[in-house]
């Protein structure tokens, strides 16, 4: 279940992104419609400013309708021979590369023809209609000089059509986000009567119950030594410095779980005692902090990057599951830097 929010989560974060890139280009966006036909054997484009996009097939059933209302007689035999009524409107049907021609007497004539200059692709069965009248009310002709119009048209219905099924991705992705932290499959055991309790095994069980268990593991910690500084965290726990005290209080606000200077054994080095070894209970994943007082001391800073080297060897590796802060005499601890280091590491699935 874990592993199946922390994909969720890193699916909402890209479809937010994405769709907030989207909304910036449609704001940038000329407004109006595209319209696309081909006279002869060049495409040309058209557009209605400020007016809701058409499809293809709404507009191709508007052109014929008005084709129906010409005036019989003289108007029919003329249509007749011409192929073509008093709009000036002529069907053609593309088939990828193949411009198919429809007659009155119903015979399709198949040619292939090259459509000159840049265009966009057309898909398989799209019909479009030649326009021959340049001054017709169905938009207005885009001149070859500003054909980066007719782009950025386009463009802005792609853009307008993908921000809607981002949109409604976005919506499921986070429905199902919120069904994960419900915890259903964990409050499961919870709601169970105290007999079934003892004798059911809980195949899942909750963050508070794995952080507690993690937290009663009995450890040795290291021997604090006579003339060391005495110190006590706000939950009444010894440690060495001041700025020891900050981060494990700051810890413990959040309710982060940890052990102060638990022994942990490196290959290379035997064992050693982290700062603080802390639990990611999102994760379900130990992370050790190293905190560095006295980095100004040549000695002591050439033990600590050697540890450091050592901790990697062993893949504890450096911003992934090892965390590292530092001070001198001259340069103190920043709180700031401890609270994004906690929610950098210790908090985030």
């Amino acid at each position: 279940m874990q592993l199946l929010e922390d994909h969720l989560l890193q699916e909402e974060l890209s479809l937010m992104e994405l769709i907030a890139k989207l909304k910036k280009s449609l704001e940038e966006a000329p407004k109006g419609t595209l319209r696309i036909s081909c006279s002869g054997k060049r495409v040309q484009y058209y557009y209605r400013p400020g007016k809701t996009k058409l499809r293809d097939s709404e507009q191709s059933k508007s052109e014929q309708n008005k084709t129906g209302q010409n005036k019989s007689g003289s108007g029919k035999s003329e249509q007749s021979k011409t192929g073509q009524n008093k709009s000036g409107l002529q069907k053609k049907e593309f088939h990828g590369n193949v411009i198919q021609d429809s007659d009155e007497s119903g015979r399709n004539r198949s040619r292939s023809e090259a459509v000159t200059g840049k265009t966009h692709k057309l898909e398989t069965c799209y019909t479009l209609y030649a326009i021959e009248n340049m001054k017709s009310d169905h938009g207005v002709y885009i001149k070859k000089c500003d054909e980066k119009l007719a782009y950025d048209l386009a463009q802005r219905d792609y853009d307008a059509a993908l921000l809607a099924v981002l949109e409604r991705r976005l919506n499921y992705v986070q429905n199902l986000l919120e069904h994960c932290r419900k915890n259903e499959t964990e409050r499961i055991f919870d709601r169970l009567h105290p007999v079934r309790k003892e004798i059911v095994k809980p195949r899942i069980i909750s963050d508070e119950e794995f952080a507690g268990k993690w937290s009663c593991v009995k450890y040795e910690g290291k021997v604090f030594s006579e003339g060391t500084a005495v110190m006590y965290t706000n939950r009444g726990e010894r440690v060495r410095s001041k700025s020891e005290k900050i981060i494990a209080d700051m810890l413990s606000q959040k309710n982060i779980s940890y052990r102060y200077e638990a022994p942990v054994t490196l290959h290379g080095m035997g064992i050693v005692y982290p700062d603080f070894t802390i639990l990611n209970v999102k994760r379900r994943e130990e992370i050790y902090w190293e905190h560095l007082g006295m980095m100004d001391q040549k000695d002591y800073c050439e033990r600590a990057l050697r540890k450091i080297e050592i901790y990697q060897r062993n893949g504890i590796i450096l911003g992934r599951k090892l965390i590292i802060t530092y001070e001198t005499s001259q340069h103190p601890l920043e709180t700031q830097m401890v609270e994004r280091n906690i929610s950098e590491y210790c908090l985030k699935a």
